[in-house]
């Protein structure tokens, strides 16, 4: 068990993490999102059957891909050489058995004003998010603590509005986001929930291209 000692005005604490909810980041090199960016736009406007709105306000959306083969070789060398090893890695770390073959990942195309509303991901262990093209104010990805939590760490947030201050603390924080790049890769825990912010660049042509995924 991890224990972190703390001491303070001679009074020792054993801090002890009781339930941990982490998000991983990493930055991929060696891919070429224009390609995929090429692939998701010829997808959005010449195969109109591969296409559903679940969490997508107003973008374009694939259905669920299951890589028997992989739709796109740009995606599959994404895949082979970063996703799944760094998934891997996660749930050894988890010690979670698994099949890290057992997987599906869709097509995100935002535009402006488009967006994901809050969900989760059921059925699965780890989900993720690449980021293929991400024009300037195109939305960053927000985690949500559960309903109960949520409201149990309103009263603290309160406390704090009503002192005029502003904490960033994991232990009280109801909310985490990142603001997104190209060639940045995010997993998660499925049940967290989440959603992304409406993408407000200027360029009204220009949209968010993301990978996301399940395992």
């Amino acid at each position: 068990m991890l224990t972190i000692n703390i001491c303070m005005n001679n009074i020792h604490l054993e801090h002890h993490p009781m339930f941990v909810t982490s998000a991983y980041v990493t930055y991929v090199e060696d891919i070429d999102n224009t390609k995929i960016s090429e692939h998701v736009y010829y997808l959005d406007k010449n195969v109109p059957n591969v296409r559903r709105q679940r969490s997508n306000a107003g973008g374009f959306q694939t259905n669920d891909i299951y890589p028997m083969p992989y739709d796109f070789n740009e995606t599959g060398k994404l895949f082979d050489n970063f996703i799944k090893p760094s998934v891997g890695t996660i749930l050894n770390g988890w010690q979670v058995p698994h099949d890290i073959d057992s997987f599906s990942y869709w097509y995100n195309l935002n535009p402006k004003y488009t967006y994901n509303r809050e969900h989760i991901h059921a059925n699965a262990l780890v989900s993720g998010v690449y980021y293929v093209k991400v024009p300037k104010d195109s939305g960053r990805i927000v985690f949500n603590r559960s309903t109960n939590e949520y409201d149990r760490m309103h009263n603290i947030q309160t406390i704090y509005a009503s002192n005029d201050t502003i904490v960033d603390n994991p232990h009280t924080n109801n909310s985490h986001w990142f603001i997104p790049v190209e060639g940045m890769l995010v997993l998660f825990p499925s049940h967290v929930s989440h959603y992304v912010e409406q993408n407000i660049t200027e360029d009204e042509s220009d949209g968010r291209i993301s990978l996301s995924f399940n395992f």
